[in-house]
Order: structure tokens, then C-alpha cells, then sequence
């Protein structure tokens, strides 16, 4: 009996083993198993290291053109130096099965790993983790922070191996780990930092607990039979518990927190947004970052959810009814509860990052499996949990699997359009319906847009420019646009390119950087309607021709004619003549006004922008209107002209308040207007007419709080420019005059 008993435990160790790796193996499916994998954002950071890889070689001139590499200090860089190099010689879908497979495979055998560190015989619960592999994170191609959740259980088991013989090459491999964190994700660093110290100062409160010393009768100083220490003797006492406990772990994470701590300096002036307590308790309930896809994934994440508090009761009761003396152990429900807390703590929005919470809401589940690690499970509880997380992770997959199969008839309709894209050409392209449309209106995505950056992936394989490259607009990934260039400040893209539909202005970012939009592409064009996309329909009719449309008509793509670009864009790329009008929008978000061709809407973004931001200038046709300042920051574009109908400089010229002082009504707008301008006119109602012409104002006449616009008229068709956010100035030139209209 005694030889049997080690056999049949190893055996069904062993059994447990193959189990584990069979449904590690059955999660690689997805990704091997489909032509495109449908991902939000996946497509972006492939698209970002294919610019690493080929930025510096003499086939990424064109690319050099638009990007420039950020060096600088940001917790975003691990994948990217994976990919980077292998993007040389393999092919971008191969190398990003390759980095998706290691995650597949790293995620799980980190938690054994770390599960192993609390109690060897409790490796098995890292089975629990199989189902939070393809969560929404990622599913939203947030690829560093799952890469961060395997640092998290790494970084985490290995203290918990070494944390009572800790020597320098020790400290040395922790702090390697922290660094490594750091580089996947902000959040996985912090909850990681977070949970080692705290369990490193638990850890010395137990120390300082068991050094008190021996009972003895009360007397001075003391508190019944415990004895109450004096500073000197209490300081005595800590000092070396300190230094053996909570010295070694603060030198490790002491650089990766530097890091960190400049990083944050460097973007807390970013937005900042919550999201309600309420929401964040139902979601945490449900486990809602595990559903994506689908909608019905949330029974089964909602399920998963109730085993895991399940699990947590029942051990829970146990343990208060031992009644035993505190240990270590009993300490890891502390980071289960500390990233609880951090859940609903932290905003949704900071320092750069969105969608922080649904990144922490898998973080209280994984950090429980510590604390129930610590406890020793019956073989049959182990045999249940095992068929429970087995078939909760299986339903999850074969959910996943159901829809990448779903989509992909759809995104190959749409590579095959962006395919079509020449290298070293731009690209600019608008999805209105990022989620994606079936024929009878249902989404093909629940959660995520497989389709906002679905061009990204394709302009990693032709290396062509892709214009709505998210990742190269913000300051922590490894490649950015040229300031110069940048489509989200440049005008090509006015505000989030998840609106539906997106506003875009591919003629205006012509005029406005010299740069042409050669091709822009349609995804389901068909299926929004409005003024933004009227715009962006009557600029593809002006200067576009079409060249592709797919089997389906989900995708259309067009290809820019050289001989209907704006006089101004031709100029840069050496051509002639104007030879049609077109439609232009600048940049900003106030509420476009209507325009067709032969019009043009102008509009401001807002007054505190920086007057390269506060663009307020047309190109060929209609009304152009220029801030007195903006030469001193684009003075290689000069005066505007188109055959002559518009006419600039200081001959045609007048003054409009637009200042804050004058903000409070329209009739002080009105007296600070008519101080310059001899007579006013009354029109339409609600309407006042000022004229402009030349001579009109003077420069040393104009009060502080007024901006100088050099107004010059089409004058064959009227045109107008929205001001602010209280007042738009439309120009007749059949009365010669100008009408300022109060928005209300």
C-alpha cells in the first residue's frame, strides 16, 4: 500500500498535466486555423512594427516621409521588439501568429507556475486561467497588456519562490521582471508592484508579530499579556525585518517605478474619465471583459464569475471555522482585494490609456487564484473544478471560433480592396460601420470594431501609408506621424475615427500639408447617411475615380485623379491648372454647416487651440478666411488664389470680436464689431449684416479682443465659415456684405 498510494497520486498528476497542455493546444486554433484574425487593434501594432522593421531600409523612403521613430520612455514597447526584426524576413501574418501563439502558450503555464509557488499540489487551478485567453482585451488587440497579465503572474510566483532568501543575482532577476512589465503595460506594472509590496509588508507585520516578547505579568508599559514595546526597542525590532523583508523587493522594483513615475509626470495633463459604480459592480459581477464577440458569451463569463465566488465562499468558510493562528498564506486574499479596490478606484480614462477598468475587471479573478492555491484541495474538488473551468473555457473558444468565422468572408472582402493599394501610396480609410453589418442590419461584432483598422494589416504587407494609423498619433508607441503630416492634426481626420460616420476631408489635408490622399476606401459606405458623409461623397465625385468594388459592394475604393486636385495640392505635386471645384472642410468639431459643391464650410476646433490648430483657411473655391498669425506658422503656403476670383492680402480685409471678453451676447458682439466697422445692415431676421471690403479697418484701430480675417469672395457662389461656438459668418456677394448668424 505504501508503494501504490505515490503511484496512483503521480499518475493522476500526470493525467491532470495532459489535460492542461490538450486545452492549451485547442486554444491555438483560432489563430491558425483562420485567414484574418479579427481584432481591433491588432491590425495597428503589426502595421507599427512592420515601420520599425523597414523605416531605416532604402525600400522605406516613402514610409520616412510620414513617420519618424519616438524614442522616449513609455510601458508599450514589448511587442514591438518581438516583432520587429522576424517582420524582415517572415511575412506579417505569420509573425503575428507566431507572437499570439507564445501568448496563448505563456499565460497558462505563468500561472501554473506562479500557483505552484504557494502550494505545488495547486497547480491545477491554472485551469481557471484558460478562459480569460481570448478576452476583450484581447479582442481589442491590446496585445502588450495580455502579455503584461503573464508578467503579472510571473513577476508574482517568482517572489513568492525566493521571498525568504533573497541575495543580489535574486534582486537582480526581480528587477528584470519588473523592467519586462513595465515595457508590456502600465496597469499589469502597477497591480503587479502593488501586490508584491503589500505582501512583502504583510509578511513583515507577521515578522514584527511573532518577535514580541515573551508574556509576563502587567506592569509598566504593557497591556495585559502582551507586551507593548518601547520606540527604541520597537525600532530595534523592525529594523531588521525591514531590511530582510521589504529591502530587496523596493531596490527591484525601484527602477521600473522611475520609469514609471516620469511616464506619468509626462501625460497628467490628459483627459480623465469614470465610469459609475454601478456599472462597475454589474460588470465585475458578469466578468464582462470576457465577452467580445457575442453577446452570449456573458452567460458563460457570468457563470465563470459564479465559480470562482463559489470557490472563494466555500474556502472562505473553512477557514474561519479553523480558527487557526494568521499565516502568510491567509495575506494573498489581500491582492485579490487590492485590485478589487483598484477597479473601482481608477478612471476609465488617464495618463494617456482608455478603457482601464475593462482591463482590471479580469484582474480580482486571476489574483484570487493565489489565495485559493494556498489551501489543499479533496481529489474530487479538484476533478470538479477541472470539469467546470474546461467546459466554461471550451463554450468560450467555440464562441470565439463561431465568430472570426463569421467575419471572415468580410474581412476578406475588405483586404482584397486595400490590397489593391500601391506601396508607398496613402491610404485613407473610412469605415461606417466599424463593427461591421450583415446584410439584414445585425452587427457582426458585439463589443469591438474588427473593421475601424482593418487597412493597418494590409499596409504592414504592401508597405503603403496608412492615414488612420491610430498608434502613430499618440506619444507612447515606437513610431509616430511627422508633425507636419499627421492626418489627425492635419485635417484629413476631424475628430474619433469610432463615430459613425467618421468625419474625413482628404481634399482639405491636400491643401493644408502639400500631401495627397491617393486612395481612400469605403467600408460600407452604403449604410450611413448624413452631412458628414454627403462631404466626403461629393470630394470623391470632384477629385476621385473609382477603381475597386468588391464581390459584395461592403468595399469601394478610389483612386485620387491628379487633374482635379486643388490648385494648391497640385502645386506641391508639380501639376497645372485648376480644372473643377471642390468641397473643403478644416478641422473642428463645432456643427458642420451645409455644403455642396462649390461651397465650403470652414469651422474652428476651439479658441484655446494653437493657432496651427485653429486652422481657418480654404482652398480654391468660396470664402477664405486666414488669422491674421497664421503665416508665422505656415508661411510656405502663401496667399490662396484660383483664376483669380479670390484676391488676399491687406486690401481685403475686416474685423469680428472674437474674443472672450465679448463672449456674452450677441448684441455686445454687435457694438464691438460696428466700433470698426462703419454701418451695419439688418437682413433676414435673427441676422446681422456687416460689410467687409477693402479699407475698411485699420491695424492700429483694432481693439485687443479682435482677431484680424482676411475675407476674399467667390464670386460666382456665396460660402460660409463657422466662427465659434456661438456666432457663423456667411458672406453674400450679392449685397457685398457679411452675415453673422447667432447660433442657438
Amino acid at each position: 500500500m505504501s508503494r501504490t498510494r505515490p503511484l496512483a497520486l503521480g499518475s493522476s498528476g500526470h493525467r491532470e498535466r495532459q489535460i492542461f497542455w490538450g486545452l492549451v493546444v485547442l486554444h491555438l486554433i483560432p489563430l491558425w486555423a483562420f485567414r484574418h484574425l479579427p481584432t481591433q487593434d491588432g491590425p495597428g501594432h503589426l502595421a507599427v512594427a512592420s515601420l520599425l522593421a523597414h523605416l531605416d531600409l532604402p525600400a522605406g523612403e516613402p514610409l520616412r516621409a510620414f513617420f519618424e521613430r519616438n524614442v522616449g520612455n513609455y510601458p508599450n514597447y514589448f511587442i514591438f521588439g518581438l516583432l520587429a526584426e522576424p517582420l524582415r524576413f517572415l511575412s506579417p501574418r505569420l509573425t503575428e501568429r507566431l507572437l499570439l501563439s507564445g501568448y496563448v502558450v505563456l499565460l497558462p503555464w505563468a500561472a501554473r507556475y506562479a500557483l505552484g509557488a504557494v502550494r505545488p499540489r495547486s497547480r491545477f487551478l491554472a485551469v481557471l486561467a484558460l478562459p480569460f485567453l481570448f478576452s476583450f482585451p484581447f479582442q481589442m488587440g491590446f496585445y502588450n497588456f495580455c502579455f503584461g497579465l503573464a508578467g503579472f503572474f510571473l513577476t508574482l510566483g517568482y517572489w513568492l519562490r525566493h521571498r525568504g532568501r533573497f541575495d543580489p543575482l535574486i534582486t537582480l532577476g526581480l528587477a528584470l521582471l519588473a523592467c519586462g512589465t513595465y515595457f508590456c503595460h502600465g496597469v499589469a506594472l502597477v497591480m503587479t508592484a502593488a501586490s508584491v509590496l503589500l505582501l512583502a509588508a504583510w509578511q513583515v507585520w507577521l515578522d514584527l508579530r511573532r518577535s514580541r516578547l515573551p508574556a509576563r505579568a502587567p506592569g509598566p508599559g504593557q497591556v495585559g499579556a502582551l507586551t507593548v514595546l518601547p520606540h527604541p526597542e520597537l525600532v530595534e525590532a523592525a529594523a531588521p525585518v525591514l531590511r530582510r523583508r521589504l529591502g530587496p523587493p523596493l531596490v527591484a522594483w525601484l527602477p521600473a517605478l522611475l520609469l514609471m513615475a516620469l511616464y506619468v509626470a509626462d501625460h497628467l495633463q490628459g483627459p480623465s474619465t469614470r465610469l459609475s459604480a454601478w456599472v462597475l459592480a454589474k460588470q465585475l459581477a458578469a466578468l464582462y471583459s470576457l465577452v467580445a464577440l457575442d453577446f452570449e458569451a456573458v452567460w458563460l463569463s457570468a457563470a465563470l464569475a459564479g465559480l470562482f465566488g463559489l470557490l472563494a465562499g466555500w474556502q472562505l468558510v473553512r477557514r474561519l471555522r479553523r480558527r487557526g493562528p494568521l499565516t502568510f498564506r491567509d495575506g494573498l486574499l489581500l491582492v485579490p482585494l487590492l485590485c478589487t479596490a483598484a477597479y473601482f478606484a481608477a478612471p476609465n480614462q488617464t495618463v494617456g490609456g482608455a478603457l482601464v477598468n475593462q482591463r482590471l475587471n479580469l484582474l480580482p479573478f486571476l489574483a484570487l487564484l493565489f489565495w485559493l492555491a494556498a489551501f489543499a484541495w479533496p481529489a474530487g474538488a479538484r476533478r470538479w473544478i477541472q470539469a467546470a473551468a474546461a467546459t466554461v473555457s471550451l463554450a468560450l473558444l467555440a464562441l470565439t471560433c463561431l465568430g472570426y468565422a463569421r467575419l471572415q468572408p468580410y474581412l476578406e472582402e475588405y483586404r482584397s480592396a486595400a490590397g489593391r493599394v500601391a506601396p508607398g501610396r496613402t491610404l485613407l480609410a473610412v469605415a461606417f460601420a466599424p463593427q461591421g453589418e450583415a446584410p439584414d442590419g445585425r452587427p457582426l461584432s458585439f463589443r469591438t470594431r474588427p473593421f475601424l483598422h482593418a487597412d493597418s494589416g494590409s499596409a504592414a504587407e504592401r508597405l503603403f501609408i496608412s492615414l488612420t494609423l491610430n498608434q502613430a498619433n499618440e506619444d507612447y508607441f515606437p513610431v509616430m506621424y511627422r508633425p507636419e503630416v499627421n492626418p489627425f492634426r492635419q485635417g484629413a481626420i476631424l475628430g474619433p475615427l469610432e463615430v459613425e460616420p467618421p468625419v474625413v476631408d482628404p481634399l482639405g489635408y491636400t491643401v493644408r500639408t502639400g500631401r495627397t490622399v491617393d486612395y481612400v476606401l469605403l467600408w460600407q459606405g452604403d449604410r450611413r447617411q448624413g452631412p458628414a458623409a454627403d462631404r466626403l461623397f461629393a470630394q470623391l465625385a470632384a477629385a476621385y475615380e473609382p477603381v475597386f468594388e468588391s464581390a459584395q459592394g461592403n468595399a469601394r475604393l478610389f483612386r485620387l485623379r491628379l487633374d482635379r486636385l486643388p490648385h494648391e495640392g497640385r502645386q506641391s505635386r508639380g501639376h497645372g491648372a485648376v480644372t473643377g471645384r471642390v468641397p473643403v472642410l478644416v478641422p473642428g468639431v463645432a456643427q458642420a454647416l451645409p455644403v455642396g459643391v462649390g461651397e465650403q464650410a470652414v469651422e474652428r476646433r476651439d479658441r484655446d487651440a494653437a493657432p496651427s490648430q485653429r486652422l481657418l483657411q480654404g482652398p480654391a473655391v468660396g470664402l477664405v478666411v486666414r488669422p491674421a498669425a497664421f503665416d508665422q506658422y505656415h508661411p510656405d503656403l502663401g496667399s490662396l488664389s484660383a483664376g483669380g476670383s479670390l484676391q488676399g492680402g491687406e486690401s481685403a480685409g475686416g474685423w469680428l470680436d472674437t474674443g472672450r471678453a465679448a463672449r456674452s451676447g450677441a448684441a455686445a458682439r454687435g457694438r464691438a464689431v460696428r466700433e470698426e466697422v462703419p454701418e451695419s445692415r439688418q437682413g433676414q431676421a435673427g441676422q446681422r449684416r456687416v460689410p467687409l471690403g477693402p479699407g475698411r479697418c485699420r491695424p492700429d484701430q483694432r481693439p485687443a479682443h479682435l482677431t484680424q480675417l482676411q475675407v476674399a469672395v467667390d464670386e460666382e457662389e456665396p460660402a460660409g465659415v463657422a466662427l465659434g461656438d456661438q456666432e457663423a459668418l456667411f458672406v453674400d456677394e450679392r449685397l457685398g456684405a457679411a452675415v453673422a448668424v447667432p447660433e442657438r
